[in-house]
């Protein structure tokens, strides 16, 4: 099976071997899979190893933010807890509003009319569509084969 490398369930491909490799601290395997990988480790690395990186890091971002903002409430109240947050937020929001307000300034004196040059759109990658790969890798497990995939032009 051929797939064209700017098709987006191959790029999904390469960004999901690119996270699975920094959280298993493998370094930069996607290198070994320029040329083509096979129709298996194709689809686990998309349905499985991805979603796997997603939801355990969304759990520690969850535990992160339990023990910033909810669990010193619990330990020492609510009223010291959140005076300080607010001073906190106000304190970022005046900084925030600030660079705001000189970033805009700074804009408004350099005004100019701008031309703007509309390109055309980047031609659409062609090849089978994701759901025919799925079909290929359910028709690939009930035969117990996983057949090889070629990955041509187009960019990554």
């Amino acid at each position: 099976m051929n797939l064209n490398r700017g098709q987006w369930h191959v790029r999904l491909f390469f960004w999901a071997l690119g996270i699975w490799d920094e959280f298993a601290r493998n370094g930069d395997t996607s290198y070994q899979y320029v040329d083509g990988t096979n129709l298996c480790h194709f689809v686990r690395t998309i349905t499985v190893y991805a979603p796997l990186v997603i939801l355990l890091h969304g759990g520690l971002i969850a535990a992160a933010v339990y023990s910033v903002i909810l669990l010193p409430v619990e330990l020492f109240g609510a009223v010291t807890y959140s005076r300080i947050l607010a001073g906190l937020v106000l304190l970022a929001g005046a900084v925030i509003g600030i660079k705001a307000l000189v970033r805009y300034r700074e804009k408004r004196s350099w005004m100019k009319p701008e031309v703007r040059i509309v390109k055309a759109p980047p031609p659409i990658a062609t090849g089978p569509s994701f759901w025919a790969i799925m079909l290929e890798w359910l028709i690939s497990q009930k035969k117990k084969i996983c057949p090889m995939i070629r990955f041509e032009q187009g960019d990554l």
